[in-house]
């Protein structure tokens, strides 16, 4: 595994404090099992999967094939908050990306429903969908653009 640490003199620190653009997270609820499947004969993505599943351990062989590499997420507060566009099945874990000023996107997996979507629809997060990782990568790119061609209006008290 690598983690954001090490691997932080091979990424430029720009004046944002993005040191990320594009990553995955799948929260410890994502079945590791069903992930593997899910990313199973994919292509292979230039975009981290940031792991804080300690179930991914014995599958991350398998998921660096899908993957330019699997981040620990020793530090899960820090690097959320360094990923500009990040794609997770997790509400708070967008809620937080988006606290911090960065663009998340949701993934609803297949049958799962969800109880707290309407937060990520005031919030203005995107939803997307796949029924495996290829789809949900078109998707997830489709979002980033969408997102590089929205307005936001910023309201300051």
């Amino acid at each position: 595994m690598y983690s954001l640490d090490n691997n932080i003199q091979a990424i430029h620190y720009c004046t944002t404090h993005y040191i990320i653009e594009k990553a995955v997270f799948f929260s410890d609820y994502a079945d590791a099992r069903w992930f593997l499947n899910f990313c199973n004969k994919s292509e292979h993505y230039d975009v981290p999967l940031v792991n804080e599943n300690y179930y991914f351990l014995d599958v991350q062989p398998a998921l660096e094939k899908s993957f330019s590499k699997v981040i620990d997420a020793e530090d899960y507060i820090n690097i959320i908050k360094r990923i500009e566009y990040l794609l997770s099945d997790d509400v708070q874990t967008c809620l937080e990306s988006l606290h911090n000023g960065n663009k998340p996107i949701f993934f609803m997996k297949k049958g799962n429903f969800i109880k707290n979507t309407q937060v990520l629809y005031e919030n203005n997060i995107p939803i997307i969908s796949g029924k495996n990782l290829d789809e949900l990568m078109q998707n997830y790119e489709t979002s980033i653009q969408n997102y590089k061609h929205q307005v936001f209006n910023t309201l300051y008290i």
